[in-house]
C-alpha cells in the first residue's frame, strides 16, 4: 500500500487498489462506518484524505485479516478507537521490520551464493540467532510479551498479540 508523497486526496479506484478490493466494498464501508468521512469532489465523486486511508487500514486490519464482523469491527472502534489504532500502528511497524529483516537475510544469502557455490551454508543458525534476539516489550497489566520472533526451518516469523489473541 502505497502513498505518492506530497498528494492530499485519493479516488476512490486508487484507494480500492491500495486495499486490492472492488470500489464497492469501499463504497459499502463509507456507509457502515462513522469514522470513514471521504470528501466529495466537483464531480460529486468521493475522494480520500491520508486520515481516512488510516480509519480504512484501521476497518480492513479488523475485518479482513482478523475476520471480524461489521458489528464487531464497529464496536471495536468505537469502545477503543486509540487502542485499535495504536495497535495497528504497532503492527505495521512490526512487518516493516519483518520485511527489513527479510530484505536482509536474502541479500545474505545471495552474497553467500556468489562466494561459497559449491556447498550449502546455514547462514541463520537457530541457536545463534535466538541467543540476538532481545526479550520483547511485556503488557502493562498482564507482564505477557506483546510479540515474539520465531524462527524455524530458515523462516522468521513475528507473532503479536493483542487483547490475549495471536494475530
Amino acid at each position: 500500500m502505497t502513498l505518492k508523497k506530497g498528494k492530499i486526496f485519493y479516488s476512490m479506484g486508487e484507494v480500492a487498489e491500495m486495499f486490492d478490493v472492488n470500489t464497492s466494498l469501499i463504497r459499502f464501508w463509507c456507509d457502515s462506518f462513522d469514522i470513514l468521512t471521504p470528501k466529495r469532489n466537483s464531480r460529486d465523486h468521493r475522494v480520500f484524505t491520508i486520515a481516512d486511508i488510516d480509519n480504512l487500514k484501521i476497518i480492513y486490519r479488523l475485518v479482513k485479516d482478523k475476520g471480524m464482523t461489521l458489528d464487531g469491527a464497529q464496536r471495536q472502534i468505537k469502545d477503543n478507537r486509540d487502542g485499535v489504532r495504536r495497535d495497528m500502528e504497532i503492527v505495521e511497524k512490526l512487518m516493516n521490520i519483518k520485511s527489513m529483516l527479510m530484505e536482509i537475510r536474502q541479500e545474505l544469502s545471495d552474497d553467500a551464493t556468489i562466494v561459497n557455490t559449491s556447498s550449502s551454508l546455514d547462514l541463520f543458525p537457530t541457536d545463534t540467532l535466538e541467543d540476538e534476539i532481545p526479550e520483547p516489550p511485556l503488557h502493562t497489566d498482564t507482564q505477557t510479551p506483546l510479540f515474539d520472533v520465531i524462527i524455524e526451518d530458515d523462516e522468521i516469523d513475528i507473532e503479536v498479540a493483542f487483547e490475549d489473541k495471536l494475530i
